[in-house]
């Protein structure tokens, strides 16, 4: 039992760098939606940034997203007020937006852009501690959002 709280650590941190690995690149963008609200220049972004190996929570974190952005966020989705975008932080093509968010392998960010400046907001921590608590995601997502829409 001893061993068990020794190696539990270990464990730990091996599954968050695996999943966290260094990157230097990252890849194509699948946004659901890539045009802004017509006269308007809020847009919040919603960005998650993967490797090219994904663990089971890296994919549990997209999925969610996903599902809370369709769900609760459609008509937000086709007018352009929110974007959601996914990159392969290792496809040399993403440099760029990986460098600027600092994203190396699985990462969620907001991005709030509002009369010309931009906001982030790191969710990473909050996606892998509540990836598979949908209840609790669901309900912790839509308050982030929810914060930045206003």
């Amino acid at each position: 039992m001893k061993q068990f709280f020794v190696l539990l650590p270990l464990w730990t941190l091996l599954l968050f760098s695996s999943c966290r690995s260094e990157a230097q690149s990252s890849t194509n963008a699948t946004s659901t939606t890539s045009t802004a609200r017509a006269g308007s220049a809020d847009k919040l972004e919603v960005l998650y940034f993967h490797s090219e190996h994904r663990c089971k929570t890296c994919n549990q974190i997209e999925l969610m997203t996903r599902r809370v952005l369709e769900q609760h966020y459609s008509a937000q989705l086709k007018t352009g007020r929110i974007v959601f975008a996914v990159y392969n932080a290792d496809d040399p093509k993403n440099e760029a937006i990986v460098q600027k968010f600092l994203a190396f392998g699985s990462s969620l960010y907001l991005n709030k852009r509002s009369q010309g400046r931009e906001s982030k907001m790191d969710l990473t921590e909050f996606a892998f501690v509540n990836a598979f608590n949908e209840e609790l995601f669901t309900s912790k997502l839509k308050s982030f959002i929810n914060s930045q829409l206003n």
